[in-house]
């Protein structure tokens, strides 16, 4: 008889197999056991050094986590975060070329650390990484981590300048890795449950992270089944500093939400627990349209109602404020929720100890609406910190009320070691 570990090892070989036969890329489907709702996991490889692997993997570029990579819903006839939808025509080395709820490490800016964020210039220990570690130590060439991709060398990005000494770390720019990054990945038979596992380090010792990720799909429980159909994605993550130092670095789910193929537009509303959506920045860069000119702000129940159809080539960013410990507000916990027609989506976390996100965006454009509550990921030498989140998607309730009374009981279980975590990945 073949032992546990290789019989799951081949019966993933050959679920994935068999699903890659209508894609190019390496891909696990994975259901509700009623089948009611349906999704793809783009396969990270085993060995990124297996030209014949990598060349079957989907994102394979160095900003987005590769574990990440899950989309493809179907639902009821309707279709979420279509691989097809974004970024077409696909490119995997290219770094937006992600899907569905792709998550990245970092803030979302250049340069090797963040700003203070929503814990202010006198928060404790103000650096905080942009996702990479040992970047500023390494030399033109040098290796350095970003973690949930890998070790990539400084300087190998096209728009870097290398011989300047205090070259600018690019987060939206391809950069060349150091050495092929591995994962290992485990299924269960049902095809309903998987956990993917990835490690990085650099010699010497003060840099290097392990990460586990989980992902499940299960039915809706049946006191949330009346005039609902769908399931819930069930997500959790786990994060190791395995160097010396110790570091904070966000973390976040782009959340490219996206259906059955049309334009964000009038269909379209969100509610952003916690947040007064009349207080914000439009995004800085010169590409950012005004949020104003496309949604109406609900203010202090913190709605928005799309206005007007996102046109092709337009990019809208919102830097929501904090709200006001004097006021009294509750702090937002990163929880959300979308509408279009009769789709809903409500994505719930769990935050242990209960602690400030570190930043709230709100990103779009015609192929996403993309909420981005962001996290803070603080670990000492040796600590681990785990978090989840429970999406609900669903068909058919007046609004997503009813599976955000019940999404809370089903995160996973949790069990923090020697950690602080300063919020969950929206």
């Amino acid at each position: 008889a073949k032992a546990p570990a290789a019989a799951a090892r081949e019966m993933l070989q050959l679920v994935a197999a068999a699903a890659c036969s209508a894609s190019p890329y390496e891909l696990l489907p994975l259901s509700t056991p009623s089948g009611a709702l349906r999704a793809n996991i783009y396969l990270p490889p085993a060995d990124a050094s297996d030209a014949a692997a990598l060349a079957r993997t989907f994102y394979r570029s160095s900003r987005f986590d590769w574990g990440s990579m899950v989309g493809d819903f179907t639902l009821g006839g309707h279709a979420l975060c279509e691989a097809d939808s974004w970024r077409a025509p696909h490119d995997p080395a290219w770094t937006e070329a992600a899907i569905g709820l792709a998550g990245e490490f970092g803030c979302g800016d250049d340069g090797a650390t963040c700003p203070a964020g929503w814990r202010g210039a006198g928060s404790e220990s103000a650096r905080i990484s942009n996702g990479v570690l040992g970047y500023e130590e390494a030399a033109p060439g040098g290796a350095f981590l970003k973690v949930g991709v890998g070790a990539l060398r400084k300087g190998s990005c096209a728009a870097c300048n290398s011989a300047a000494p205090d070259d600018l770390y690019r987060f939206n720019e391809p950069y060349a890795f150091a050495a092929p990054p591995s994962w290992r990945v485990n299924a269960s038979a049902g095809g309903s449950v998987v956990a993917l596992e990835h490690d990085a380090s650099l010699p010497g010792g003060r840099w290097g992270y392990s990460l586990r990720r989980t992902l499940e799909l299960v039915d809706l429980p049946p006191s949330a089944r009346a005039g609902l159909v769908g399931g819930l994605v069930l997500e959790s993550w786990e994060l190791r500093n395995r160097g010396r130092d110790e570091w904070q670095i966000p973390f976040y789910s782009h959340n490219f939400w996206h259906a059955d193929g049309a334009p964000t537009d009038e269909r379209w509303s969100a509610t952003l627990d916690g947040l007064d959506t009349a207080y914000y920045t439009d995004g800085a860069a010169s590409w950012a349209e005004p949020l104003a000119t496309y949604a109406r702000a609900g203010g202090g129940d913190g709605s928005l109602a799309w206005a007007r159809v996102v046109e092709g080539g337009t990019k809208i960013k919102a830097n929501f404020a904090q709200p006001s410990h004097a006021q009294g507000a509750a702090q937002p916990s990163g929880a959300f929720s979308l509408r279009c027609g009769a789709l809903s989506v409500r994505s719930e976390q769990r935050l242990l100890p209960p602690s400030p996100l570190y930043a709230y965006n709100l990103y779009a454009e015609a192929a996403t609406l993309s909420p981005e509550p962001v996290a803070l990921v603080r670990l000492g030498a040796g600590q681990s910190a785990q978090w989840s989140r429970t999406l609900t998607i669903a068909i058919g309730a007046a609004d997503p009320s009813v599976a955000k009374a019940r999404a809370t009981e089903l995160l996973p279980p949790l069990a923090l070691s020697g950690a602080a975590v300063g919020g969950a990945a929206g």
